[in-house]
């Protein structure tokens, strides 16, 4: 897939720094990307969105006056960053870990690599295997809030469908008793019906428009304006 002439998928290593021209007809999209292969891992970028002040949140080195090939190789060859953003010849390298479009905030959204395809698990994230990746922030929030912050990092608020699989894993990492997780007006934020069986007893109880809640081991419903620890899924 390409968008604005650029691969959405960049494979990028030394072969590339030491080839420019190659490197630009790739960008370019004139050659098919391959594959490369560096030290324990694989260097692709992919293509995102991110606004400005979250790529700013983290440590941040910029470049003026750069053209794109020559900011994916200082992004390739820092060492740290973890995401690199080019426009109008401005470069920024930047520590941020993001996954995919990253809209939320405020500023002007700017077209960048992450190290990250839409499938990864990484930090603050953690793999929970047939449960997910989720994220536990230390911080209450109101369930809006919440779903803002997890949006931030290219995530939303869980949605687990396994479970059982997701009992476990909150039973293992010591979940706090109450945790807001992705369900609104009864329903999980993919749409499908919360399941009759996972409420806790007299729940939901609220009006419609409450949000739903880990509680102990099923759920419950509580006024969205609540302040709880919220868990964060990428998908």
């Amino acid at each position: 897939m390409t968008c604005c002439g650029l691969h959405t998928l960049i494979p990028f290593g030394d072969q590339y720094a030491m080839g420019p021209l190659r490197a630009l007809f790739l960008l370019l999209g004139l050659l098919r990307p391959a594959r490369f292969v560096a030290g324990t891992g694989e260097d692709w970028w992919y293509a995102t969105s991110v606004a400005e002040e979250i790529v700013a949140a983290g440590q941040t080195v910029e470049y003026a006056q750069v053209p794109l090939v020559t900011c994916a190789a200082y992004a390739g060859h820092s060492g740290w960053a973890q995401l690199f953003c080019h426009m109008d010849g401005l470069c920024v390298l930047s520590e941020q870990a993001v996954v995919r479009d990253n809209s939320t905030g405020s500023g002007v959204l700017m077209p960048c690599w992450t190290k990250y395809s839409p499938s990864s698990c990484f930090p603050p994230f953690e793999d929970a295997g047939a449960a997910g990746c989720f994220y536990l922030h230390g911080s209450k929030m109101t369930w809006f809030d919440g779903r803002d912050h997890c949006k931030s990092l290219g995530a939303d608020l869980a949605v687990p469908t396994n479970f059982d699989a997701f009992r476990s894993y909150a039973a293992s990492a010591g979940l706090p008793q109450d945790v807001w997780l992705g369900i609104y007006d009864q329903e999980w934020l993919n749409g499908s019906r919360v399941a009759r069986a996972l409420w806790a007893k007299g729940n939901p109880d609220g009006p419609p428009q409450d949000c739903g809640r880990k509680y102990y081991s099923v759920l419950a419903d509580a006024k969205c304006s609540e302040n709880w620890y919220f868990l964060c899924e990428i998908k």
